[in-house]
C-alpha cells in the first residue's frame, strides 16, 4: 500500500512545474544536535519558525504539499482550481537568514528564561547542493542556576492554618519553614526556572484570592531573586494583600430575546438579599438562580466559589452569556468585623424552542444477504428525522426534547427494513428530591438528572421478523465530581418489547439453526414479548476529546444488576408460591401472553488511550472486557445484554456481529447468539498527510483488531464456550489501512480491512485471501 501511495505521489511530482536555476534556496532539513536538556525535540521543533516541507510517511523528497502549491502557483487548471490548489498546499520552504536569526535567539532565550542562563545557541547552513541547504542549530547549556531558598513575606494576616497550606500543590521543591511570620524554605536543587516562578505566583495569587483577599492581583505579588554566588539564588515573594473580604449582596441582570415586560423579583439569602433583574425573559424562575450559587451572602469570600457559580449557570444550557464582577462602584458595604463584596451577575438567555430537520445515510450488514452482491454483504440504509428541543420547559432550566425519525435500509434498489422511532428526555440541571441533599453535601462540579421515554417499531422483510412495539423508560443521577470524572446511576432502565414472524420465517431464518437449544433461544428472542429492567452503576473518566481522539484517555466501568424487579414481582406479588419465570401480559399483548423476564449480572471495562506522536502522528488503543452471567433460574442473559463482535466499529476485518461464540465458523445466522464473556483489543496509528486540502485534514490509518465472544458456563450450547486454556487461541485478528477526513465539524471514514487470523481452527493465515472488507462510517472507530 505504502509503494502505491510513493508511486502516486511520484507521478503527481512529475506534473508539478520545474523550479528554475535561480529560484530561493530551500531548506531540505532543520537539525538540532548538542544537548537539549530538559526539552523533547518535538517540543523545540514547534517554536521553529525555519521548517522543511512536510514529506510524506518520512519518504525523503516526496513532499506533495508543495506538489499541490506548485500545481496551484502554474495555474494550468484555471483561477478557481489554482486558488483552491494554493490554499490547500504548502508554500515552498525557502531560506531566511533573518528568520534563522530569529529562531536562534528564541532558543537562547528558551534555555536561559528555564535555568541555563549562560546557554549558547550557534546556527549554521549547509549548502547541499545548487538548490537545497540543511539548517542546524546547536546547543551548548553550560551550568543551570539553581534556587537556594524561597521566602514569602507579607502574609502576616494569614491564620495558622492557612500557613500550613500554603505550601501546598505548589511546583517548587520546598523543604521546611524556620519563622513564623516570614514564611522561609529550603530549596532542593530545583533550577531557576522563570516559568516554574510564574506559576508558583499564579497558584499563590488564587490561593490569597480563596483566602478571601479580592482585590488581589497579579501586581501584588513579585519575584525577587537574589545572588548567594555564581548559580545559587534565593527567591523571595513580595505580597501586597489588601484586606479581606465576605461576600454581600448579588443581583442578576437577565437579558433574553423575547418580547416580555421587565420585571424585578427577590429573594431572601440570609441578612441579605438576591435581586433579579428581567429583560425580555418571561420564563426563567429566580430559584434557579440562587440554586445556581455556590456561595452565601455572608460567607468569606473565595475566588472559586464565583467561578464554580459561573460554571454552574453556563451548564444549564440556558444561557448563551454570563458575567460576574464586582457591584458598579466597588460594591463593598462596611460593617463592624470585615466588608462585605456585592456582585452584579449578568446573564443571556437562549431562545426556548428550536426545530431541526436531519437525514443521515448508514452501513450495516445484511445478514443474510450472499457475499457476492454488490454491496458485498452490507446494506446501505437512509432515514429522515425531526427534533424539537425546549430549554427551558418549567422556568428551572430543564430540557425537554422530542425527536421522530424513520429509516429503511437494503442494498440499492430494494429496502426490506424500515424502522421507526420516538423518543422524549426531560433534563433537570440538578438533582430532584430525594437526592438534593447529596448535591448539597458533595457540591459536585455538575450534577442533572434524566428521564427518558421511547417507542419503537420495525420490520425486516429479509429475516421474516416483526417488532410491533418497543418502550423504554430511563432515569439516570450524573454527578460530575470534576471535569474529567464523573459517576452515572441508571436508577431506571426499562424495556418491554412485542415481538413478532412474519410468514415464511422458519425457512427464511430459523432453518438455518442446526442446534436445537439454539432454535429455542431464537423462538424466545424473536416471538414472545419481554420484559427487562437494569439497575446500572457507571464510572467515567475522560480527558480525551470525543471527537478529534488525538490525546487523553477514555475509560468506564460499568456494573449492572438485571431482571430483579421483575423476579420480585414474581415472587412476591403475582404469584407468591411459585416462581414463573414469567409475568402476566398486558393488553397490548393481547391479554394472554406472557412477559418473559431473565435477571443477569453484567460488568463491563473499556479503556481507551490516545497519545500523540509529533505533532501530526496519534497513536490510538482501546481494550473492552465485559462479561455477563445469568441469575436465578434463567439460562442466558437477555438478548440485547450480551455482547457482539465484528464490524466497523469493532473487529473490522468481519461483518458486524459476525464473530464467534468462540471457535465457532462464522454463519449467517451467528449474530443471534452472542456471548456472555467479551474480550476486544484495538490499535490504531493515525498520521495527518495532508492539512486544509478542500477545508479539511486528510490522513491516513494503519490499524489492527482482535477478539471474540464466548458462552459462559450455564449456556446450555455444547460450542463457544469461554476457556483459560483456550481463549487466546479462539482471537480473531485482523489488520487494515483507512482514510479520515476531518472537517472542522465532522470526521469521515473510510476503510478496508482484512482477515489475518480466523478463530476456526483448522484455517490459514489471511483466510480470505486479498478480499478486503469495506467499512464506511462517520467519526473515529475508537
Amino acid at each position: 500500500m505504502r509503494c502505491l501511495a510513493v508511486g502516486f505521489l511520484w507521478c503527481l511530482c512529475a506534473a508539478a512545474p520545474v523550479s528554475a536555476q535561480s529560484d530561493p534556496l530551500r531548506v531540505s532539513s532543520v537539525r538540532l544536535s548538542g544537548d537539549l536538556g530538559p526539552f523533547q525535540e518535538e517540543d523545540l521543533r514547534a517554536l521553529l519558525r525555519t521548517q522543511p516541507n512536510r514529506e510524506f510517511l518520512g519518504v525523503p523528497g516526496v513532499t506533495p504539499g508543495l506538489w499541490i502549491y506548485q500545481l496551484g502557483a502554474a495555474g494550468t487548471f484555471g483561477g478557481a482550481l489554482s486558488r483552491a490548489f494554493l490554499r490547500s498546499g504548502e508554500p515552498p520552504a525557502d531560506l531566511d537568514l533573518e528568520l534563522v536569526e530569529a529562531d536562534r535567539t528564541r532558543l537562547e532565550l528558551l534555555y536561559r528564561q528555564d535555568g541555563y542562563r549562560s546557554a549558547l545557541v550557534a546556527s549554521s547552513v549547509d549548502t547541499l547542493s545548487a538548490e537545497r541547504v540543511d539548517v542546524r542549530f546547536n546547543i551548548t547549556l553550560g551550568l543551570p542556576s539553581l534556587i537556594s531558598s524561597v521566602r514569602y513575606e507579607g502574609l502576616a494576616d494569614l491564620d495558622a492554618e492557612a500557613r500550613r497550606r500554603l505550601p501546598r500543590n505548589t511546583g517548587l521543591r520546598l523543604t521546611g519553614t524556620r519563622n513564623a511570620d516570614t514564611l522561609f524554605f529550603v530549596a532542593r536543587g530545583q533550577r531557576l526556572s522563570e516559568p516554574d516562578l510564574l506559576e508558583e505566583r499564579r497558584r499563590l495569587l488564587a490561593f490569597l484570592r480563596d483566602e478571601g483577599f479580592a482585590r488581589i492581583t497579579r501586581d501584588s505579588i513579585r519575584a525577587v531573586a537574589f545572588a548567594v554566588d555564581s548559580l545559587r539564588y534565593d527567591i523571595a515573594f513580595r505580597v501586597g494583600t489588601g484586606p479581606r473580604y465576605s461576600f454581600g449582596d448579588v443581583r442578576f441582570d437577565v437579558d433574553g430575546p423575547e418580547v416580555q415586560p421587565p420585571r424585578v423579583d427577590s429573594l431572601r439569602a440570609g441578612d441579605s438579599q438576591l435581586v433579579a433583574r428581567f429583560e425580555g425573559e418571561g420564563t426563567l424562575d429566580t430559584r434557579l438562580l440562587a440554586r445556581s450559587l455556590q456561595f452565601q451572602p455572608g460567607a468569606p469570600y473565595r475566588r472559586s466559589d464565583l467561578l464554580a457559580t459561573k460554571r454552574r449557570l453556563e451548564r444549564t444550557g440556558v444561557f448563551s452569556f454570563t458575567e460576574i464582577a464586582p457591584a458598579s462602584g466597588g460594591g463593598v458595604v462596611s460593617t463592624d468585623t470585615i466588608p462585605r463584596l456585592a456582585h452584579r451577575i449578568g446573564l443571556r438567555t437562549r431562545r426556548r424552542h428550536s426545530l431541526r430537520f436531519e437525514g443521515f445515510v448508514l452501513q450495516r450488514t445484511a445478514l443474510l444477504t450472499p457475499e457476492s452482491s454488490n454491496l458485498g454483504g452490507d446494506e446501505v440504509g437512509f432515514g429522515v428525522g425531526a427534533a424539537y428541543r425546549n430549554a427551558n420547559l418549567f422556568g428551572g432550566a430543564e430540557a425537554f426534547g422530542v425527536r421522530l425519525n424513520g429509516s429503511v435500509a437494503g442494498e440499492i434498489g430494494a429496502f426490506p427494513t424500515s424502522q421507526a422511532e420516538v423518543s422524549t428526555t426531560l433534563t433537570y440541571p440538578y438533582l430532584v428530591f430525594p437526592l438534593g441533599g447529596v448535591e448539597r453535601a458533595l457540591r459536585p462540579f455538575d450534577a442533572r438528572t434524566r428521564l427518558s421515554l421511547g417507542f419503537l417499531t420495525a420490520r425486516q422483510d429479509d429475516l421474516r421478523l416483526l417488532i410491533r412495539g418497543r418502550a423504554t423508560a430511563g432515569l439516570r443521577i450524573t454527578v460530575q465530581h470534576t471535569p474529567s470524572l464523573a459517576s452515572l446511576l441508571d436508577l431506571v432502565d426499562f424495556r418491554l418489547s412485542d415481538p413478532d414472524t412474519l410468514s415464511g420465517f422458519s425457512d427464511q431464518f430459523l432453518d438455518l439453526l442446526d442446534d436445537p437449544v439454539a432454535r429455542a433461544f431464537v423462538l424466545e428472542d424473536y416471538t414472545r414479548p419481554q420484559i427487562n429492567n437494569a439497575l446500572r452503576y457507571t464510572l467515567r473518566a475522560t480527558t480525551a476529546d470525543l471527537f478529534r481522539r488525538d490525546r487523553g484517555y477514555a475509560r468506564e466501568v460499568a456494573v449492572e444488576v438485571g431482571g430483579n424487579v421483575s423476579y420480585l414481582l414474581d415472587r412476591f406479588v403475582f404469584s407468591p408460591d411459585t416462581l414463573e419465570g414469567t409475568l402476566p401480559g398486558l393488553p397490548i399483548f393481547g391479554g394472554s401472553s406472557r412477559l418473559e423476564y431473565r435477571p443477569y449480572v453484567r460488568a463491563v471495562t473499556d479503556l481507551r488511550e490516545y497519545r500523540p506522536i509529533g505533532r501530526l502522528t496519534t497513536v490510538a488503543a482501546k481494550a473492552i472486557v465485559g462479561v455477563a452471567h445469568p441469575t436465578g433460574d434463567a439460562p442466558v442473559v437477555p438478548f440485547d445484554r450480551r455482547f457482539y463482535v465484528g464490524g466497523a466499529n469493532s473487529v473490522r476485518g468481519w461483518r458486524l456481529r459476525e464473530l464467534g461464540p468462540g471457535n465457532v465458523s462464522p454463519g449467517e445466522a451467528a449474530f443471534v447468539q452472542g456471548g456472555d464473556v467479551k474480550l476486544e483489543l484495538g490499535l490504531e496509528l493515525r498520521t495527518i498527510l495532508l492539512r486544509q486540502l478542500f477545508a479539511a485534514d486528510w490522513s491516513l490509518a494503519l490499524f489492527s483488531d482482535a477478539g471474540n465472544v464466548w458462552l459462559g458456563p450455564r449456556n446450555p450450547s455444547d460450542e463457544g464456550r469461554f476457556r483459560f486454556d483456550s481463549f487466546a487461541e479462539e482471537l480473531a485478528v485482523g489488520a487494515g489501512v483507512g482514510l479520515r477526513i476531518a472537517y472542522e465539524f465532522l470526521i469521515v471514514r473510510f476503510d478496508l480491512a482484512w482477515q489475518v487470523r480466523s478463530p476456526v481452527p483448522g484455517t490459514d493465515l489471511f483466510p480470505k485471501g486479498n478480499r478486503p472488507l469495506f467499512h464506511f462510517g462517520i467519526g473515529q472507530a475508537f
